[in-house]
C-alpha cells in the first residue's frame, strides 16, 4: 500500500512539473516581442531609441521596419537596452522584408 501511495505522489509531482514547464514556456513565448512592438508599448520613437544606443536613426529604422536584419553587435545592444524584452534571437531570426 505504501508503494502505491509513493508512486502516486511521484506521478502527481511529475504531472505538476510538466504543467509548470509548459506555463513557463508559454510565458517566455508571449514575452518575446519584436523591436517595433517594444518601441510602441514603451512610447519610444525610433529617433529617441537610436540616440539611446548611439546608432543612426536611418539604420535602426530599417531594422525596425524589417527591411534589414540586425547584426549580432546591434542585437546585443538592443537586448541590453530593452532589459531582454527584445532578444538577440528575435532580432537575428527575423526575415528581411523587401
Amino acid at each position: 500500500m505504501t508503494d502505491d501511495i509513493f508512486m502516486s505522489n511521484i506521478k502527481m509531482a511529475h504531472d505538476i512539473k510538466k504543467e509548470i514547464d509548459y506555463d513557463v514556456y508559454i510565458i517566455k513565448f508571449w514575452s518575446i516581442m519584436d523591436l517595433r512592438e517594444y518601441l510602441f508599448r514603451h512610447r519610444i520613437t525610433v529617433t529617441d531609441f537610436a540616440k539611446r544606443i548611439n546608432y543612426s536613426r536611418g539604420y535602426l529604422n530599417e531594422v525596425v521596419s524589417g527591411r534589414k536584419i540586425s547584426g549580432e553587435k546591434l542585437a546585443k545592444i538592443i537586448e541590453k537596452e530593452t532589459n531582454g524584452e527584445v532578444s538577440v534571437e528575435e532580432l537575428m531570426n527575423q526575415e528581411e522584408r523587401k
